[in-house]
């Protein structure tokens, strides 16, 4: 069953050792008991065979759970009563409900209470629809998984019984076909096969494919058919359920011996099993109990910025609105209670006959009613809708596809979308996620050889007469492990593993001529060049994070009783007898670990040790027959064990496995870092492996300053914590005198790149702090405020040697500073850190898919975090933001004209609109802009998001000014503005009451002329908004007017509409008056004039980096003639056609670039003649080095398809720093940054005392941003004069990729 992250967990009372159960009286034939256990928090499970007849409802079921499994929410007697009380514990709900009540007061409500209930309906019934359509598919899912059929052995049958999988019990014993999904967690008793062992798929599980080994007890291995199996008389004492997958201990009790079962010897449910015709097992945990469905834990609740900022922006309106609604109270009771009322003597006995408390609840309840179209009750299904389609479109995203493994992005959750734009820190794993995690053997060093397999493949063979141990070496490689060999149909021998460091040393083995031909539980085959060997397997020492070795204890034809051993240089060498180590092996094999170390490769060591007979039966009997016995803390006890066996070891060799990046990971990073994203990777592997790959990646380059933190350096006189809190701050003081001086998460200086010249290259630019997990851990304890301030200052970070709780831990600390921190990797061990992280990323590996699974969105390469974040999180803010505050805005438009017309009515709580019309305002006239805002709004394309990755650093100003305190209030002016217009026109015609000459008009009329100006206005404005116009975009203004006008003509022809006539005809008093389109025009043409005036006035005087962006595509696209969407250039060699850049600017669904391509762009055509200015009347901003760049560049143009790389750093670093240009010139258009490359000074008065060169506040200096702009256009000029010289197209070149390493 796949997880949902929508399932509700039902509580399972879990059987400790106080409810134990010990119930004697059972008649059944097998019957599964809980007795109160030998040992605290053990469980006991019985088979009771006296040969009495079952019977099911008896006592001795008590306290043990079935096999049915729920996941559902609902049942259908209590899904309308469970959905409303759900659904009203939103505050949104319940202030409509509440709202609904209000207008169903007598005297009250100024509209029909349709009006109000209407909308509520509409929302609570989609909501309601949905969450049944998805309860529904849990239910088939349920009732699919519940049905299964399945063989069981019970009381008074001689042969198995077919039963449904909800029926199965604890204490059964059940029959598996292959291919068949285990329905509990079963241990198994024998199998058909003639190994007795079974192999198993655990996808469902932890999303591994390929088999594992499952092996039954050897004392009931023999037990093969119902006759056998009938008698059966058995009972396990293990573990009470957990959901740990990773560990399992019992004790089968079975005539009167006991026998350890572990792991090994248990099916999970959900698991298949494979390549074996049967197995029978034991039933131990069912339902509930289940691993599988302790597993199924809903996801961790995450609320992105907009959210949370949308709940309080919703209880900052409900505040005012309560303000406004008191304020207007008060008025009215002083207009009806202490002035003249000689004017509205129709209203006076009301006025007189109320108290003034009765009147003032009566009138605030009104008001109550009449403004409550302040909340857009539409928003909160528009929000919902849209962003459940942008993440559709993230899934349908080809730039996310990798064609190679066919696997597709997946969005498990929608609610985070707009959240990628804020990511500050990306906390990486290295394994599987920067590298491919496909293992290939590179290197061995024994008895002063090295051999390179990847050069020269075989030369550990060639050598095998020169080296007395290596032959010992390839054959610990096939033995030391627990790899499964298999032949595949045509064959050809196939390895599976758990781990894939063990396949490709098989593999390495098997190519220099030490196959591994068969493995069986208590021997191996190995075909060598001197023939087959039969070495048999005594004991396993398994493998354990913190040993970080496995062994296995063999007797070998010629060697007899051998140790074999391999793990982590730092614990083999560790454990090495030094008597008798040969000194100058080691220190080869030293050196030779740190040159694989520097060459990126993953390092090994591999030991033997010779052992007694004595001296293992000794330790087998007092170690470790009670530590794979013991029911309680049997890991711990194992690993004490195994420390004991795993000393005095003699070193055989050292290895390097490579594990290769995954393609285009350096340009990835280098796009984060140039947007002021710090990189943080958390990895297992030792130091030097993590520097050389972080190397390799651009994290750390030629000048990078490493700042190495080791405990294992600290004086033995000296606190280790002291030493590491020490160290850290005399790097926290180093890294300030390099720059960024400011603290972690300042929004003016966060991760803004260094403004340094590539050419100054006498100092370090930036630093990179590297720590292990030792080290963490001290940090931990002692000063992780600090640590996390030092990272701020490095912007890079490797933790190396580091626990998965230590990764999370990390993430943990970070966030607390308010820090927004996505977390990606693609094992296991990287669940709680993508869990803990605000941002999840699962990588789509080949360490199964928990990863995947835990994430919040899947990707299947690292590459793909560039479109998911930088143009998907972009667009989704963009969105989300201006869906939400255009629902806002249109409905206080709506709301303040209600509120102005209460000065004119003498705030009686009239309204001045119908209340069909009221309704129709959100649910037709308004909402089709916001859903085209929502789903297909854009700024810039794809092709400037790749080319300026500051954009992306841009977003976080904060929420890149799209919701900040800024944008909203900007909002709600341009509302009361706009609804101040609408009105102000209409009070003249409203004080004359005349619609045109000799023509009376009434309230409705009036209000049907203030709701068109309305409707018209909001449209207008979104129009206005609209940065990506497309037949779309159109479409949603038109069909929204064409839809107003149509149901104004149809419901006023109505004469009588539900006992109400008031509107009818008003569509002929309407459309013929003049004075209804000459206002109309004039009240648009004063929207749009002051919203344009406004804008353009901001853009020239405030632009951001994105106005000049979006300018610049502007200006290019002008300066382009097209011929049948083909770009032709002309130049001395005619007319040419290069693409164009339509292809960029299309909307996401369409694909972009290749799958499995780069997603980096390559330089596009240049612009035609005379787009840009002169660019050599520019070259005075040009340092003399930038300008022989220039020069060596243009004698590589010769050639159309030769690459081109361009250095653009120091543009893009800085923030751009659009804001300090402010203080240098009052314009910053693009054509204004022309001027001010020839004027750097013009328009800015600069005070004498001033350095000749502006240097802004934050580190810009205008004359170098002026230099770096005439660079880009020298460039641009040099492409056209090649693009000009080409006699045809050049062909597209996929990796001439922009550079940004220098911005």
């Amino acid at each position: 069953m796949r997880r949902n992250s929508s399932i509700e967990m039902y509580d399972a009372k879990l059987c400790g050792a106080d409810d134990l159960i010990s119930d004697e009286t059972t008649s059944l034939g097998v019957v599964a008991k809980m007795e109160r256990g030998t040992e605290e928090g053990v469980m006991v499970v019985k088979s009771c065979n006296d040969g009495g007849v079952q019977k099911w409802g008896s006592s001795a079921n008590a306290g043990l759970p079935d096999n049915f499994i729920k996941t559902s929410k609902y049942e259908w007697w209590n899904f309308i009563f469970l959905n409303l009380w759900l659904q009203f514990h939103k505050v949104a709900n319940l202030y409509f409900l509440a709202n609904m009540c209000f207008a169903l007061i007598p005297g009250v409500s100024p509209v029909f209470p349709v009006t109000t209930i209407t909308p509520l309906v509409a929302v609570v019934g989609v909501a309601a629809a949905r969450d049944a359509y998805e309860d529904w598919k849990r239910h088939q899912e349920d009732n699919k998984a519940n049905s299964v059929p399945i063989e069981v052995l019970r009381a008074g049958q001689r042969d198995f019984i077919t039963v449904r999988s909800a029926d199965v019990m604890a204490g059964d014993i059940v029959k598996l076909p292959s291919n068949s999904q285990v329905p509990a967690d079963v241990l198994v008793l024998s199998t058909t096969r003639e190994d007795n062992g079974c192999f198993v798929e655990t996808a469902n599980l932890d999303g591994e494919s390929n088999l594992k080994k499952k092996q039954p007890v050897s004392s009931t291995a023999t037990l093969k058919d119902p006759a056998s199996l009938h008698r059966l008389d058995l009972s396990i004492q293990c573990d009470l359920p957990n959901p740990q997958l990773s560990s399992w201990n019992g004790t089968l009790m079975w005539g009167g011996r006991q026998h350890p079962v572990a792991l090994d010897n248990l099916l999970l449910r959900g698991c298949v099993l494979r390549e074996t015709p049967h197995a029978y097992g034991f039933v131990v945990y069912t339902g509930v109990n289940t691993k599988m469905f302790l597993n199924l834990t809903p996801p961790p609740n995450k609320k992105s910025r907009i959210d949370m900022k949308l709940e309080q922006l919703i209880l900052k309106i409900l505040a005012g609105q309560q303000i406004i609604i008191v304020l207007m109270c008060a008025v009215s009771l002083h207009f009806a209670k202490g002035s003249n009322q000689t004017d509205a003597f129709y209203i006076s006995y009301f006025n007189h006959e109320h108290s003034s408390v009765l009147y003032f609840v009566t009138h605030y309840l009104t008001y109550f009613v009449l403004l409550s179209l302040m909340m857009p009750i539409s928003l909160f299904l528009s929000i919902e809708f849209c962003k459940t389609l942008q993440a559709q479109f993230m899934e349908w995203d080809l730039r996310m596809y990798d064609a190679e493994r066919d696997l597709a992005m997946k969005a498990q959750t929608a609610s985070l979308n707009e959240e990628l734009s804020q990511v500050q820190v990306i906390c990486t794993d290295k394994t599987g996620t920067l590298t491919e995690n496909k293992m290939v053997f590179a290197k061995a060093a024994c008895n002063g050889h090295v051999c390179d397999e990847l050069k020269s493949p075989g030369s550990m063979a060639r050598h095998l007469h020169a080296s007395k141990d290596l032959a010992k070496l390839l054959e610990l490689f096939a033995v030391c492990n627990t790899v499964i060999p298999s032949n595949d149909p045509s064959g050809v021998v196939q390895y599976a593993g758990d781990s894939t460091d063990e396949v490709a040393l098989v593999k390495a083995a098997a190519a220099n001529g030490y196959h591994l031909v068969e493995r069986k539980e208590d021997y191996v085959v190995v075909r060598t060049p001197q023939g087959a060997v039969n070495i048999a397997i005594l004991c396993i020492l398994p493998f354990s994070s913190d040993r970080k070795m496995m062994s296995v204890i063999v007797r070998h034809p010629s060697d007899g009783l051998m140790l074999l051993n391999k793990g982590a240089d730092a614990s083999v060498i560790k454990n090495l007898n030094r008597a008798r180590a040969d000194e100058r092996e080691l220190g080869f094999i030293n050196k030779s670990l740190d040159d694989f170390a520097c060459d990126g490769y993953r390092t090994l060591c591999m030991a033997h040790r010779r052992l007694s007979e004595g001296e293992y039966a000794e330790w087998r009997r007092a170690s470790w027959e009670p530590a794979v016995t013991a029911v309680r803390n049997r890991e711990a006890l194992i690993e004490e064990a195994s420390l004991k066996m795993e000393v005095g070891l003699e070193l055989l060799g050292a290895t390097g496995i490579e594990d290769k990046l995954q393609e285009e990971v350096p340009e990835t990073i280098q796009f984060f870092r140039s947007a002021g994203v710090v990189i943080l990777v958390l990895t297992g592997d030792k130091r030097e492996t993590a520097i050389n790959i972080a190397k390799s990646c651009n994290l750390i380059k030629q000048h990078t300053k490493v700042i190495v933190l080791d405990v294992s350096n600290t004086p033995k006189t000296v606190d280790e914590g002291e030493h590491v809190q020490e160290e850290i701050e005399k790097a926290i003081e180093e890294l300030e005198e390099m720059g960024n001086p400011d603290p972690f998460g300042s929004p003016a200086s966060y991760g803004t790149p260094s403004f340094k010249s590539e050419s100054d290259s006498s100092k370090p630019q930036e630093g990179c702090v590297v720590v292990d997990g030792a080290t963490l851990g001290v940090i931990q304890g002692r000063c992780m405020e600090r640590f996390r301030v030092l990272l701020s200052k490095a912007n890079t970070a490797l933790c190396c040697r580091v626990t998965p709780m230590q990764k999370a831990d990390v993430v943990k600390v970070l966030q607390e500073s308010g820090i927004t921190c996505l977390a990606i990797g693609d094992g296991a061990n990287d669940v709680s850190m993508i869990q803990r992280a605000k941002v999840g990323v699962g990588i789509m590996g080949l360490e199964g898919s928990q990863a995947e699974r835990s994430s919040d969105y899947a990707i299947p390469r690292f590459k793909h975090l560039i479109p998911l974040l930088a143009i998907h999180g972009r667009y989704s803010l963009l969105k989300n933001s201006y869906l939400i505050q255009y629902s806002f805005y249109k409905n206080l438009v709506y709301s303040l004209c209600q509120i102005l017309y209460s000065f004119a009515s003498g705030f009686t709580g009239q309204t001045i609109f119908d209340s069909w019309v009221i309704i129709c305002y959100n649910m037709l006239f308004t909402l089709l802009p916001p859903l085209a805002m929502g789903l297909f709004e854009y700024d810039i394309t794809e092709h400037e998001i790749y080319k300026f990755p500051l954009l992306y650093y841009d977003l976080r100003s904060p929420i890149g000014g799209r919701l900040s305190k800024y944008s909203i209030v900007r909002w709600f002016s341009w509302a009361v503005i706009h609804s101040a217009v609408i009105f102000g026109f209409m009070v003249p015609t409203m004080q004359n009451d005349d619609v045109a000459i000799y023509k009376t008009s009434g309230i409705w009329t009036h209000g049907s002329y203030i709701m068109s100006f309305v409707v018209s206005g909001v449209l207008a404005k979104s129009g206005l908004l609209f940065m990506s116009w497309t037949w779309l975009h159109f479409a949603s203004i038109l069909l929204s007017l064409l839809g107003y006008h149509l149901f104004i003509f149809c419901y006023s022809s109505i004469p009588i509409f539900l006992g109400h006539s008031e509107y009818y005809s008003i569509h002929k008093v309407m459309y013929t008056d003049p004075k209804y389109w000459l206002l109309t025009v004039a009240v648009l043409a004063l929207i749009i004039v002051l919203e344009v005036a406004v804008v353009y006035w901001a853009k020239e005087i405030d632009p951001r980096l994105v106005d000049l962006v979006r300018e610049s595509m502007h200006m290019r696209k002008q300066g382009l003639r097209r011929k049948k969407g083909r770009r032709v250039v002309e130049g001395r060699g005619g007319s040419q056609e290069t693409a164009t850049d339509d292809d960029r600017s299309r909307p996401l669904l369409v694909e972009q670039f290749p799958p499995g391509g780069s997603p980096l762009l390559p330089l596009q055509a240049p612009p035609s003649p005379g787009l840009l200015p002169s660019r050599r009347s520019h070259m005075k901003g040009v340092t003399d080095d930038q300008e022989n760049d220039i020069r060596t560049q243009d004698s590589s143009l010769g050639s159309p398809t030769q690459t081109m790389k361009v250095n653009f750093a120091q543009l893009n670093s800085s923030q751009c720093s659009i804001r300090s240009l402010r203080s240098a010139s009052p314009c910053h258009s693009l054509r204004s940054i022309n001027g001010l490359k020839q004027h750097p000074n013009k328009g800015h008065k600069r005070n004498s005392s001033q350095a000749p060169s502006p240097q802004l506040a934050n580190g810009l200096d205008t004359n170098r941003l002026v230099s770096q702009i005439s660079l880009l256009e020298l460039i641009d000029e040099e492409l056209e004069k090649n693009v000009r010289a080409s006699p045809s197209p050049p062909p597209p070149v996929k990796k001439n990729l922009v550079s940004y390493d220098d911005l």
